[in-house]
């Protein structure tokens, strides 16, 4: 966890390096607005109305992604090109800063392994709430709630907040509503256990 101290405190000022045929390279995490734009620019490429409203209905978590042998072939093709789009904005968009000023999206296009490099990106750049919920237990968690909530230093700028710092200052203010339990049978339990009582 305490890398993702770093990523949570630092958001896209946060950098990774990794090499690159030889090649020193360095990624950041982005934010939420830019994961969007890159999901934006994806959907531009595609005429299908259907498949548009697929895939919102997939990015909203109305459904759930489909198994390839759901997805009729030339769906399936239009789909796949759709979340190579999106990996290829996502790389281009989190090595941007550390590159040359030629260094464009054709380039990301060329690289090998540039979908493992996007999973990367996104793991910097989002985690589950349980993840999130999880380091506030930490010292390292609890030490930054106090620095942002006691001491009001901010974590960045709200356009440049990384969903996991949103998710950070959601559940780290205290007002976010608490699990107390994974199933509503353990919450009946908890419920008749006389845990929970009025005063």
């Amino acid at each position: 966890m305490s890398d993702l101290l770093a990523i949570i405190r630092d958001g896209v000022q946060y950098k990774e390096n990794f090499s690159y045929d030889g090649i020193e390279c360095w990624i950041r995490p982005l934010t939420s607005v830019e994961l969007d734009a890159a999901e934006d620019e994806a959907l531009k490429l595609i005429s299908d109305a259907r498949l548009v409203a697929t895939l919102i209905n997939i990015r909203l978590g109305k459904i759930d992604i489909l198994k390839p042998m759901d997805i009729p072939p030339a769906l399936y093709t239009r789909m796949r090109e759709y979340f190579n789009t999106v990996d290829y904005h996502v790389v281009f968009k989190a090595m941007q800063k550390f590159m040359p000023s030629d260094f464009s999206l054709e380039d990301v296009k060329k690289m090998q392994y540039v979908h493992e490099l996007a999973v990367r990106i996104r793991q910097i750049s989002r985690r589950s709430d349980s993840i999130v919920q999880e380091f506030l237990q930490t010292k390292g968690g609890q030490e930054l709630v106090e620095i942002v909530y006691t001491f009001h230093q901010p974590l960045a700028m709200i356009k440049d907040l990384t969903d996991i710092q949103k998710r950070f200052l959601y559940y780290g203010s205290g007002k976010a509503p608490k699990k107390v339990a994974n199933s509503l049978e353990e919450f009946d339990n908890l419920l008749n256990s006389g845990a929970f009582h009025h005063v």
